[in-house]
């Protein structure tokens, strides 16, 4: 999927060349009218056997065998963190809509992750290019049993082939939004630009800084992309801390006519093995 990912981010164009998306606003074989349970032409997007992103994550940060946390509160002695953020303010290459999803592309940094339920002995840790941005509303993904209001994936590619369990050689960082009325959030005030058609700037730090990162936790699984063609082997990483946002920044982003373009949770039932990483540093809690 690495390939895919890249041969897509070059497909859109050079950095300074981007002239649209590959296939357009819509793809006319699939849409999101019954949450991904219809994509049966796209065999990796059935296959039982498959975790199928998204997937509900419960008993975040809990130290149970269920989710395989007490290996990282070992091995992060190492390093001092299992993730760290490493992102950059950038310019966007491209926006819009692609796939029936807005989208940025662009080279907005990267980020240091250990891999989930492969990182038991080693805490083997991969930096991932950031380079793709896509928007769904709701979340696809459900954080202790809620699904907010919309949810942001940094997809970011391997370039030095480092990822073990991760073949894809792909990550996607999702980082959730609920709507608050009385404020909005000053990440997307690149959306007036947008609106005008103008440059816009992406600064990825104002979300998920190497210094407020110290004070957050992810959790991360192995499973499909969220999106057809459903390849396997993208290693997710969800920020258990909730963001806000107004009402006004998530209808930026939807289509209309569309009243959702979030996959289904959990098609096939496949249960994941999940891991709660953390950046402690200073802030490390006690018994860590």
């Amino acid at each position: 999927m690495a390939a895919m990912l890249l041969a897509t981010f070059f497909a859109l164009g050079s950095a300074n060349n981007i002239t649209g998306p590959q296939y357009g606003e819509t793809n006319s074989t699939w849409n999101y009218d019954n949450g991904g349970s219809d994509w049966t032409e796209y065999p990796y997007c059935v296959l039982a056997q498959y975790v199928q992103a998204p997937i509900s994550i419960t008993n975040i940060g809990a130290n149970s065998t269920g989710n395989f946390t007490w290996y990282v509160a070992y091995e992060w002695q190492k390093n001092g963190f299992s993730f760290l953020p490493d992102f950059e303010s950038s310019k966007a290459t491209w926006y819009g809509v692609n796939q029936w999803v807005y989208q940025i592309f662009g080279s907005f940094g990267g980020i240091y992750l250990a891999e989930p339920a492969v990182n038991n002995a080693t805490n083997h840790i991969v930096y991932y290019d950031a380079m793709n941005l896509r928007f769904h509303y709701p979340a696809e993904h459900s954080l202790n049993g809620t699904r907010y209001d919309l949810e942001m994936q940094i997809f970011g590619g391997d370039r030095f082939g480092r990822a073990l369990g991760c073949f894809s050689n792909n990550s996607a960082v999702s980082i959730f939004f609920k709507i608050d009325a009385s404020a909005s959030n000053d990440f997307f005030s690149w959306q007036s630009d947008a609106t005008a058609g103008k440059e816009i700037t992406i600064d990825l730090t104002q979300l998920l800084s190497q210094v407020s990162g110290t004070t957050k936790s992810v959790s991360g699984y192995m499973g499909t992309d969220s999106m057809p063609p459903c390849s396997y082997g993208t290693c997710w990483y969800l920020v258990n801390e909730v963001q806000t946002i107004s009402q006004a920044q998530v209808d930026f982003f939807k289509k209309s006519g569309q009243a959702s373009n979030a996959r289904n949770l959990d098609l096939t039932g496949s249960s994941a093995w999940t891991q709660t990483f953390y950046n402690y540093g200073i802030f490390a809690p006690p018994n860590q």
